[in-house]
């Protein structure tokens, strides 16, 4: 079975949870595809109906157990995740594609392993219910919070901070776009438009290496700076980092006089600049001879402007 199809078996019930938990879960589906794993998203949003019928199998109408085997959720109506949209359930599909391994064997662990690292919960970690088919994403809010009215943050298009600043707590296409770029610098941000834990210290991290101010908000100076450095090493965001020119890494580049002199320039003027104990730029009179002889290739132009942008920049 190929990927386009699980995800199309699946669509209904993404489509009915909240933004966040559908790109996780299109996620999940896609990393348990990549290794060899097909499963199926079965159930999402739940009505409150739904849930009292799923509630009823295995009791009686007072509510009592009358058949444990039977029994599939301890959950009454509105207090399941399920009812809310912040919850999946998931199936592992027997090899021939078409019937369903309901066997909790390594497989299925390895899809709850899977859907942790994408930030969800579990239900196979629980202790009182084992539920493995199941996962959720609360938020930090409970079932009483959402039945008394609190809502989870809006996942938008749009962003929903002044000014182009992305901090903490976002959830939109913003955050995204953060993200990817983020990782075009080798942070390995799982791209879900959730400003969590893991993107702030990203940020931080990033703030710090380039000397701007480490408080984990993505404004003005920060996105500047990384946009700088992105276009200096000529990585578009979003797609794979692609540095060729069409005569190729290895091939001499052709440069104009002014190009010449600007390199040049840069080189004397920070091959003396260290940074973590190392030179900025090592070897200046190489690269000055590279530069007149022109023998500088283009991989090794992209290098170099990326150490004179990323001083100048700072």
């Amino acid at each position: 079975m190929d990927l386009q199809t699980l995800l199309k078996k699946s669509e209904s019930k993404l489509n009915s949870v909240h933004p966040t938990l559908k790109a996780k879960g299109i996620a999940l589906v896609e990393k348990a595809y990549a290794e060899g794993i097909w499963i199926l998203i079965t159930h999402g949003l739940r009505t409150m109906e739904e849930q009292n019928a799923l509630y009823q199998k295995g009791r009686d109408k007072n509510g009592k157990v009358i058949s444990k085997k039977d029994v599939v959720t301890n959950a009454k109506a509105g207090y399941s995740f399920h009812n809310f949209g912040l919850a999946i359930d998931f199936a592992v599909y027997n090899p021939d594609g078409k019937t369903i391994n309901w066997t909790v064997d390594s497989k299925w662990r390895r899809v709850g392993a899977i859907g942790k690292s994408l930030g969800l919960e579990w239900g196979g970690d629980w202790t009182s219910f084992k539920d493995y088919p199941h996962f959720q994403l609360t938020f930090g809010l409970t079932c009483a919070d959402l039945r008394a009215g609190k809502k989870p943050p809006v996942s938008s298009g749009t962003s929903n901070t002044q000014s182009g600043v992305i901090k903490k707590g976002d959830n939109n296409n913003n955050v995204v776009a953060l993200q990817k770029k983020l990782n075009s610098l080798g942070y390995g941000l799982t791209v879900d438009g959730d400003f969590g834990q893991a993107t702030f210290n990203a940020v931080v991290s990033f703030q710090k290496k380039y000397g701007l101010t480490a408080d984990g908000i993505a404004g003005k100076a920060t996105l500047d700076k990384l946009n700088a450095i992105l276009n200096a090493s000529k990585v578009e965001t979003g797609k794979e980092n692609d540095t060729k020119t069409d005569e190729g890494d290895d091939e001499p580049m052709k440069l104009a006089q002014w190009q010449k002199t600007t390199i040049i320039e840069g080189v004397k003027k920070y091959n003396k600049v260290i940074v973590d104990g190392e030179p900025v730029i090592n070897s200046p009179q190489t690269w000055i001879d590279k530069v007149n002889d022109g023998t500088l290739t283009a991989g090794e132009l992209a290098t170099l402007t990326f150490a004179i942008v990323s001083r100048t920049q700072n």
